[in-house]
């Protein structure tokens, strides 16, 4: 698989996860303060620990 063609699967699975968590968090599921452990996120959807780190970042930066 050329890196450009990775590059687009590992963004797709972060914006996925991203928006999953996001009404996760929305919904309660994971409340203020509660940690979010890369490992579990990582078996739980699939992805790799960078993506779930990744992905975590950005929801933090949002300010969820």
């Amino acid at each position: 698989m050329p890196s450009d063609a990775r590059f687009k699967l590992k963004t797709t699975m972060a914006q996925r996860l991203a928006a999953e968590l996001t009404q996760s968090i929305i919904r309660g599921d994971h409340p203020a303060g509660s940690p979010l452990r890369e490992t579990e996120l990582a078996a739980r959807y699939g992805v790799s620990r960078h993506v779930v780190r990744e992905v975590v970042r950005t929801l933090a930066a949002d300010g969820l």
